[in-house]
């Protein structure tokens, strides 16, 4: 794939306690704004409106992006009133985000900020336009890059990312490291996610090196990627993780960070043809400097019980109860319920093995003295003796 990239770094001077400002006249405010850069193969929209305060510049950029009328929008004029505005750092930007498509994600102590949106360019392949604003040690900064471009100096990427979150450690100087979660479609039923740390160094932001101790080669997947800086996965038929992990519920389970426990769980694939999602996740230990891979296991949101199984093949809820099917690794299959819809946390209230599937059908049998249980897309249905006795449709989805 032909990347290309472009990266504009604007130093201001003035610090970052100054982000509230509202007048933008100042001698120093204008020499800087005169010495960004514009790469003209880019960027073709300029922000020339004399404004007073934010909020006036908000609504005047709001009435432009509607006035494109389109979902698509390279928004230059966006990104060129961030670039050349320090004081944006700090604002909320709240019609923005709740009327536009692009997505604002501040880190816990408010010294990184990432805007993210999709720019149209990709077809079935999303590509979003990025930009990273930081506090360094002389003011505001603004990338307007990739991850990927800062991740890996001298790369060039242009597909950007969506950036879900920021997650916010501190090492034990007391350093604030960032682990900046991020999304891509990469085709129709094919899409990535991954981990990045990066840190605030003087006036650049930098990678860290974050996670430690990579998997051995039998455990860490063709389809995911590790190194010091980030984790990656990649993974297709996004619809079959959608529809066996209760409809949404498993895109939760991705990337899970548990402060109690300091273990960062990070989704796994089978390795195999298609990166197939399997609800499994390689887990990391935050030991206060670094995350320490210490293997691969089941989420914590499992039932310690149940916690041992090669792939995860259906879970879905049904008016009384909470169903899972796992394929175990001798390849027969196992049948949990939990009454009344419980967590999976909880101890489930009936396990069955050696279930039967039938493939050209699409249900999974199980059989428990003289009960049948079968699990398929319509739900689950018991029998005893050859009598039905229940028929539960699956419930509609929740908002995950």
């Amino acid at each position: 794939m032909k990347k290309i990239y472009f990266y504009l770094l604007a130093i201001i001077f003035c610090a970052c306690g100054r982000a509230g400002q509202s007048e933008n006249s100042s001698d120093d405010m204008d020499e800087y704004r005169d010495s960004v850069a514009i790469h003209p193969m880019y960027w073709t929209g300029t922000f020339n409106y004399d404004y007073k305060t934010l909020e006036e510049a908000e609504d005047k950029l709001l009435s432009m992006l509607r006035e494109s009328n389109d979902r698509y929008y390279y928004y230059d004029e966006f990104i060129d009133f961030i670039s050349k505005e320090p004081a944006t750092m700090q604002y909320p930007f709240t019609k923005i985000k709740d009327s536009t498509w692009i997505q604002i994600v501040d880190s816990e102590d408010k010294k990184l900020r990432c805007y993210s949106w999709d720019n149209g360019t990709g077809g079935t392949m999303f590509c979003y336009s990025n930009i990273y604003q930081y506090c360094g040690e002389n003011g505001v900064h603004a990338i307007v890059s990739s991850i990927d471009d800062i991740q890996n100096e001298g790369t060039r990427n242009d597909i950007g990312e969506s950036v879900v979150k920021i997650h916010t450690f501190y090492n034990r100087e007391g350093k604030a490291i960032y682990l900046i979660e991020t999304y891509n479609r990469l085709a129709s039923s094919y899409s990535g996610q991954a981990l990045n740390a990066v840190t605030i160094q003087n006036d650049s932001l930098v990678p860290y090196p974050m996670f430690k101790g990579k998997p051995n080669n039998n455990d860490f997947d063709t389809y995911s990627e590790e190194k010091e800086n980030y984790l990656a996965v990649s993974y297709e038929r996004t619809w079959d993780w959608y529809e066996n992990a209760n409809f949404g519920e498993g895109w939760t389970w991705m990337i899970n960070y548990i402060p109690q426990t300091k273990l960062l769980y990070f989704a796994q694939t089978d390795g195999g043809e298609y990166g197939l999602l399997i609800d499994r996740y390689y887990v990391y230990h935050f030991d206060g400097e670094y995350f320490n891979y210490i293997g691969s296991d089941a989420g914590y949101w499992l039932h310690p019980t149940l916690r041992s199984y090669n792939r995860l093949m259906r879970t879905f809820e049904v008016k009384d109860y909470r169903v899972r099917v796992d394929k175990m690794m001798d390849g027969t299959y196992r049948y949990a319920s939990w009454n009344n819809r419980g967590a999976m946390i909880n101890e489930p209230n009936l396990v069955l093995y050696n279930g039967e599937y039938d493939e050209e059908a699409g249900i999974f049998t199980f059989r428990n003295n003289g009960y049948t249980y079968s699990v398929s897309s319509d739900g689950l249905k018991i029998s005893h003796n050859g009598k039905n006795i229940l028929h539960q449709e699956i419930l509609e989805p929740k908002d995950y």
